[in-house]
């Protein structure tokens, strides 16, 4: 993994967002965050990666609130380029730095003096020698980029969002939605639904529930993982659609959560045995017919038009991974009784 980063200049920003102080693993991040640190390096010495903070509070001096880390990480990554400008200009024409030592260690990460020292080492070390050809006040060395989604809760036209899963994780995400579809309409249906949620929201977070954890405490602890509640896979969804098949009062609304269960669980099924269907869905937004029959007398789908389809990549590294569509994960689908 060091040589991956040294080989494309990565900028290393590590952000320990709260979760469950897990002990434990927090330490093991701490360690292995320092590892990094120390070495991924510039040919000099001089270190590519940020420090990294507890952001988990118990008054100690070295800690740091989540979102004043997230803030500050954000902020660096985003001004590296200009605050990379500003210092070949300072040493081209000899000034002053304009932000000193201690606002910019308030303004930005800790260690992110050094990061800019390593930077300038790696691109702009023969800049000052081209001033009267190639000024350095007129040269953007970064410019600040992004890619335009859907404002946050609609939907998103433009753009397909996929999970990567290791293969037992996927096999284990097919198990839990399998269970929940078969299970639904028991007496246990909202418990099966609640750990398929889970397990969904583990997947693609990483953060799996502790032992002896309620739920609902689960997804409250979720609420600084934009991932999980606002974006591309909202866990709210998946709560209310629990407290829905607990209620039991919405015939038609707790039918449509049985079929969205039911089609998660045929798609990454069918994806895990090397199967796609081109038209995952019963009906399309026409009322074209896609590949998906609902069985209601079996309270499942059947499917139609499946072809082989090798979902599975490989990196560099050798390591096995599923591309999971997000579609494939249940939509809270509103109906009216």
């Amino acid at each position: 993994m060091i040589e991956a980063l040294q080989e494309a200049n990565i900028f290393y920003a590590p952000i320990p967002v709260r979760g469950e102080a897990v002990l434990a693993a927090s330490q093991a991040f701490l360690q292995h965050s320092n590892a990094i640190r120390n070495q991924h390096v510039s040919p000099s010495g001089k270190a590519l990666s940020v420090e990294v903070k507890k952001t988990y509070t118990t008054g100690a001096k070295d800690e740091i609130a989540e979102f004043e880390a997230i803030g500050l990480a954000i902020r660096g990554a985003l001004l590296y380029g200009e605050q990379l400008r500003q210092e070949a200009i300072r040493r081209a024409y000899n000034q002053t730095p304009s932000t000193g030592t201690a606002d910019r260690s308030a303004a930005f990460p800790a260690g992110y003096s050094e990061v800019l020292e390593a930077g300038y080492e790696i691109f702009l070390k023969d800049f000052e020698r081209s001033i009267g050809t190639n000024d350095i006040t007129q040269r953007t060395i970064a410019a600040v980029g992004y890619v335009q989604t859907a404002p946050v809760e609609e939907e998103e036209e433009d753009w397909s969002y996929y999970a990567s899963l290791p293969l037992g994780v996927a096999v284990k995400l097919s198990g839990a939605l399998n269970t929940a579809c078969r299970g639904f309409g028991d007496g246990g249906s909202g418990e099966l639904v609640s750990q398929a949620a889970v397990e969904m929201l583990s997947v693609l977070t990483g953060d799996p529930i502790q032992e002896g954890q309620d739920f609902e405490d689960y997804f409250r602890n979720r609420g600084s993982l934009p991932l999980a509640t606002r974006t591309l896979f909202r866990a709210d969804d998946l709560r209310q659609m629990n407290l829905d098949i607990l209620n039991q009062s919405k015939p038609r609304q707790i039918d449509a959560h049985r079929r969205e269960l039911c089609r998660s669980a045929v798609l990454v099924s069918r994806m895990v045995n090397g199967g796609r269907l081109d038209q995952p869905y019963e009906f399309d937004e026409n009322g074209n017919r896609g590949d998906l029959v609902w069985r209601r007398d079996q309270g499942s789908y059947t499917f139609r038009n499946l072809r082989e389809y090798d979902w599975i990549y490989t990196d560099k590294f050798g390591r096995k991974v599923y591309f999971m569509p997000l579609e494939f994960l249940p939509q809270y689908r509103k109906v009216t009784d």
